[in-house]
């Protein structure tokens, strides 16, 4: 398999050559944002492999060769992506992640050149109170714009179109015209066609998560453009705190909910980063240590004026208009939303998630296994979510059968409601986190607690 990557005048397109063919394909910046960037060749290097990380391992292809030199931060990104294998995985019922870990590391590479490191020349931004936000309209960038904004910082969401959701970029398209109509912020679009190259159903292969992965590093490397040009020195991260919790993977594999999304590929990538940008570009992370019912009622009551452009989840498979009704985190939104009194219509959900039927999505009616602390921690949210369900008289059936199972056990609800509404852990290492988290303490602080007593 050859990748056959061109320079282009908003970034670069990409070509395969050899038995397999495909169409050409291109990354596509803004062009001033382009135009003024001058760590061109080197970013192209880094986004020619990223981009098309997974592709040879869907299609099952050993050995690829690139036109590009060997990327600068390639042991990075192969050790997060075997790293990430179990969370990969676990969905897809035809692989294991030994299957998937034998096969990655039987891939040859050929670059044409070795890499030299190159400053990518960031100008001087200490002081610019700026930042890059990579931006999906889902709570948790939301919530991070919203906390942003709240504290005087100018932030530049960027939205990356990966062209294999059309009905949902469309959608965000939408949003954004709104957003700035009623806001004024402005939301900046990056054309990624090269994600159709590792698209499972483009490519016609069986399902899979393996993309998952390098849309993550794009999601990174794709914003430092965006830096350069604004002089802004941090890109902003979500990595809610349930997904840094260790859990029990498929073939009792034990690793984090989300690896990508954990400490320790947090810490790799800040480095990575903090290296690119000559010490003037860092990564922040405003809502490390909240979890998903935290996330969702500060969203929702104290930063109102941004829920309603929230959109998920997954309904480019479904008939549904915003939510897929197929999944954990559309049944955990509903029963968070019923929880705190929220009209579920308005809120996009088009029928109940709490009958019986969805009971296998909420961890509360699970056993978790023993040092699995994701099942923990969602199980304690659910637990209180529920309690708070039947105080508000809520009828559902997973409603009164947790309320039943609730009554048989002597808990404090007041404790978890302190747990669940507070601060877990630090956010990734940034000189503002302590302000930022005095700003979450105080707005945590003022959400009305509705439990008796």
């Amino acid at each position: 398999m050859y990748f056959e990557v061109t320079p282009t005048d908003s970034g670069f397109s990409l070509q395969t050559r050899g038995k397999w063919q495909a169409d050409v394909c291109a990354m596509r910046f803004p062009g001033a944002v382009w135009k003024s960037f001058k760590g061109k060749e080197s970013l192209v290097r880094e986004l020619a492999y990223v981009t098309t990380l997974a592709t040879p391992l869907i299609l099952k292809h050993n050995h690829v060769h690139y036109n590009t030199p060997r990327p600068e931060y390639l042991e990075t990104y192969n050790r997060c992506f075997e790293k990430s294998i179990p969370n990969l995985t676990e969905p897809i019922p035809g692989e294991t992640a030994h299957d998937i870990l034998q096969r990655f590391r039987e891939v040859s590479l050929h670059f044409n050149g070795k890499s030299i490191h190159n400053s990518f020349d960031f100008p001087n931004t200490t002081g610019e109170k700026r930042v890059i936000l990579p931006f999906s309209f889902g709570k948790d960038s939301l919530l991070t714009l919203a906390l942003l904004r709240s504290m005087d910082y100018t932030v530049i969401p960027v939205i990356i179109d990966e062209r294999v959701l059309p009905r949902g970029f469309a959608m965000k398209t939408l949003l954004c015209r709104q957003l700035e109509k009623n806001t004024g912020i402005q939301c900046h679009q990056v054309i990624n066609e090269i994600q159709l190259l590792s698209d499972y159903q483009v490519l016609e292969q069986n399902p899979t998560r393996l993309y998952q992965v390098q849309v993550y590093f794009i999601y990174l490397l794709a914003m430092l453009p965006f830096c350069a040009y604004y002089r802004a020195p941090m890109i902003a991260v979500n990595n809610e705190y349930a997904n840094t919790l260790k859990t029990i993977h498929k073939n009792n594999i034990l690793a984090e909910k989300r690896v990508m999304q954990g400490k320790e590929v947090t810490r790799m990538l800040s480095t990575m980063i903090k290296k690119i940008g000559g010490g003037r570009v860092r990564l922040t992370n405003l809502i490390g240590g909240l979890g998903d019912f935290a996330i969702h009622r500060l969203l929702h009551e104290t930063y109102h004026e941004l829920s309603p452009y929230r959109i998920s989840c997954h309904m480019e498979m479904t008939g549904h208009t915003r939510w897929c009704h197929e999944c954990d985190r559309c049944a955990r939104a509903y029963l968070f939303s019923v929880a705190m009194g929220y009209d579920t219509r308005e809120m996009g959900f088009e029928h109940s998630m709490l009958e019986e039927e969805h009971a296998h999505y909420f961890s509360f009616f699970q056993e978790p296994s023993p040092g699995d602390r994701y099942r923990e921690w969602t199980s304690m949210e659910e637990a209180l979510a529920f309690y708070m369900a039947a105080l508000r008289g809520a009828t559902h059936q997973l409603v009164a059968r947790a309320a039943s199972i609730l009554g048989k056990k002597n808990i404090d609800f007041n404790k978890y409601y302190k747990k669940v509404f507070s601060i877990q852990s630090s956010p990734a290492p940034t000189p503002h986190n302590l302000k930022i988290q005095m700003q979450i303490n105080k707005n945590l602080g003022r959400l009305h607690n509705p439990l008796p007593g």
